[in-house]
């Protein structure tokens, strides 16, 4: 999408023969869905980096990802990365990312460099020497403008060329001057470059596009009209969840960071949506979860059924309308089949507990001891499997003939399912035995004609005379 709306512009992808005049609008419409697609990502959590074709971070062009050209600059681009019997092969490598020198890796990006990229990459062989692996931060990698993701194959491209260019660039900002760095001023003559890190420690945040001011070029708005196009995670300025309050300086108040999800809270704003999810805080920062990840994490422990285990995802449950527990059907011997026609009616549901307790009995629910017309006893009829009482005008059955209740049906429907499946592979087993027994006996009898015949036994000697 990207890429189709700055041709549209000029970008040399063509216009697809749509007229010149139209072309501006389709342009909007492409930028509009563009933005629709960015906002879902956010509301996702995703971590995205779009290159810009028409800026400085967009080195592809605006042809399409099935565009030849486009095919061939991203297979020359394309960096090569450490099969997993090539790392083995190397033994134990210590990993330090190739643009910021850290060595850290939390595997999470709630950090401004983010995890490694792995497997690392590969440094070709050349004339410095053989074949070396590249440790690289997501985030010192992608936000180099050289690199980008294939859109169809998600390879990275022109990683190995920004850690040679990186080499060459020390770090402006004062008390670092780190080699590595690879993230320039948006300005072209300004010669300044920075660590991610260090562009952060400038009062910056990055948007979708990555772009980057130096604070000398950088306007009063521009931080916060470049971040609004799409969201890195904490490198959009964005800390507080909850009011989404862009704060690049995180001079708006104190933060509390919950252990569990790593965002950051406002005390304030916590305070505000849940009065006492703040309570732990200051007992046990270390330990301290934020109240949604704090509901999840009861959810997570909140044992059920018979069998006390927690919930767990595509697990099917039948709810007790009486002490509203939820239970396997398994383990209320309840089939499979009977809990779809529980879970597909109106009708309610009562545990074996509750049935027991309660004295439910027949499929309207009724409980023993209440008041009924003197015909009501007359009027049942016990099941002459499990001998529950139902009422014969519930189960509508005829008085002549004995009666089996739905759920000793559907189990004894089940178990004659069961019996003739065994049967008939017992009745497949024999007859592959018997075809087996068969090929035996022929092919004994083919190799018993094909077997020579013995040889004539020589004629006894005559007698002497």
């Amino acid at each position: 999408l990207l890429n189709n709306a700055s041709s549209y512009n000029g970008g040399g992808g063509g216009g697809g023969g749509e007229d010149a005049a139209a072309a501006p609008k389709r342009a909007d419409e492409l930028r509009a869905a563009i933005a629709d697609v960015q906002e879902r990502l956010r509301s996702l959590g995703v971590q995205l980096k779009l290159s810009d074709a028409s800026g400085r971070a967009g080195t592809r062009g605006a042809g399409g990802a099935g565009d030849p050209a486009e095919r061939e600059r991203n297979d020359k681009n394309a960096d090569a990365r450490y099969a997993p019997d090539e790392l083995a092969a190397l033994g134990p490598l210590d990993a330090t990312c190739g643009f910021c020198g850290g060595r850290g890796d939390g595997s999470e990006w709630s950090s401004a460099e983010g995890p490694f990229l792995r497997p690392p990459f590969k440094i070709p062989a050349g004339s410095r020497g053989p074949a070396a692996p590249l440790f690289a931060h997501a985030n010192c990698a992608t936000l180099s403008p050289e690199v980008y993701v294939t859109p169809l194959t998600s390879t990275f491209c022109n990683v190995v060329n920004a850690y040679v260019r990186g080499r060459k660039n020390k770090c402006a900002r004062e008390g670092c001057g780190g080699r590595g760095a690879t993230i320039g001023c948006q300005v072209r003559k300004c010669p300044k470059s920075f660590h991610v890190a260090c562009a952060l420690k400038t009062g910056w945040s990055f948007g979708g596009f990555g772009r980057f001011w130096c604070e000398e070029h950088r306007s009063g708005d521009r931080d916060v009209s470049d971040t609004s196009e799409a969201e890195l995670g904490p490198l959009s300025g964005i800390y507080c969840r909850t009011c989404r309050e862009h704060d690049p300086k995180r001079a708006s108040g104190e933060y509390l960071q919950c252990q569990r999800c790593s965002f950051e809270f406002h005390r304030h704003c916590l305070e505000a949506a849940k009065p006492s999810s703040t309570a732990g805080y200051d007992a046990d920062p270390k330990n301290w979860c934020c109240y949604v990840c704090a509901e999840a994490k009861a959810e997570e422990e909140t044992l059920y059924c018979v069998c006390r285990k927690p919930a767990k995802e595509g697990d099917v449950y039948l709810g007790c309308e009486s002490c509203e527990g939820w239970f396997h059907p398994a383990c209320v011997g309840v089939s499979d089949k009977e809990a779809l026609v529980i879970t597909n009616s109106d009708a309610d549901w009562y545990c074996n507990a509750c049935t027991a307790k309660l004295g439910i009995f027949c499929v309207c629910n009724a409980r023993k001891g209440a008041e009924e017309p003197p015909s009501a006893a007359a009027d049942l009829v016990s099941c002459v499997t499990c001998r529950a009482d139902f009422h014969r005008r519930c189960v509508n059955v005829d008085p002549k003939k004995a009666y089996v209740c739905q759920r000793c049906g559907l189990k004894a429907a089940e178990e004659r399912a069961a019996k003739r499946a065994a049967e008939r592979a017992a009745k497949k087993r024999e007859r592959l035995a018997a075809k087996t027994a068969a090929a035996a006996a022929k092919r004994i009898k083919l190799e018993a004609a094909a077997a020579p015949a013995p040889a004539p036994a020589p004629a006894p000697a005559p007698a002497p005379a």
